[in-house]
């Protein structure tokens, strides 16, 4: 199942600091509840094809999962997706 998520807020800081904060993927443990640990599988900037584990809770089951992600759109500082890598 696909689907998009979209948050939209105003802040008072430059377009590429809120990319560069939004897109760190270690940073999703300060605003994601759930989230206990993420790991980058690579290094540098992200970009196209950057990928990283994420481990959270999963609240339905009661355990925690671990999924992987890859950044498919990298465009400073306007766009940035990922999707979750499986079957």
């Amino acid at each position: 199942m696909a689907f998009r998520i979209t948050n939209t807020r105003q802040v008072l800081s430059s377009p590429e600091v809120v990319f560069d904060t939004l897109t760190d993927p270690t940073n999703r443990t300060k605003w994601c509840y759930g989230i206990r640990e993420i790991r980058r599988l690579d290094d540098g900037p992200v970009r196209v094809g950057s990928r990283w584990l994420e481990t959270g809770r999963n609240r339905e089951a009661g355990l925690d999962e671990t999924n992987e992600f890859t950044c498919t759109v990298a465009d400073r500082p306007a766009r940035f997706t990922m999707i979750m890598n499986g079957p």
